[in-house]
């Protein structure tokens, strides 16, 4: 089924439609909840539901920060890769024409003409 999902559906209309689900469910969950519990006992707790709400925005705030850092160390850590072997693909070619192997030559071109269209 998650294969299906995720090869035959676009990736757009999977997170519109996981989000439009995930929407529904809270409503659904709120009106259930505000028809079978009464006004006033919520009245006092509106003190505290508020400092908890901050705690969980700090925490979501926090865990989203690590997100994006280690996102981005990972996005260097790739181009720090591809520049090493775009180095050594040129190193590569430029020992080859010094040597005068052209097939060397022929097969770093063939090298970086692949890795520059994947």
């Amino acid at each position: 089924m998650e294969t299906f999902l995720l090869t035959n559906v676009p990736t757009v209309w999977l997170g519109v439609g996981f989000v439009v689900v995930a929407v529904a469910l809270a409503l659904l969950g709120l009106v259930a909840v505000r028809q079978s519990v009464d006004p006033k006992r919520f009245e006092a707790h509106h003190e505290v539901a508020g400092f908890i709400i901050a705690v969980v925005g700090v925490i979501y705030a926090v865990i989203l920060a690590f997100v994006v850092v280690i996102q981005w160390e990972q996005f260097r850590g790739a181009e720090d890769d591809s520049r090493q072997e775009a180095n050594a693909i040129g190193n590569l070619y430029r020992d080859g024409v010094a040597v005068g192997g052209h097939r060397v030559m022929l097969w770093t071109r063939q090298w970086r003409h692949t890795l520059a269209m994947s």
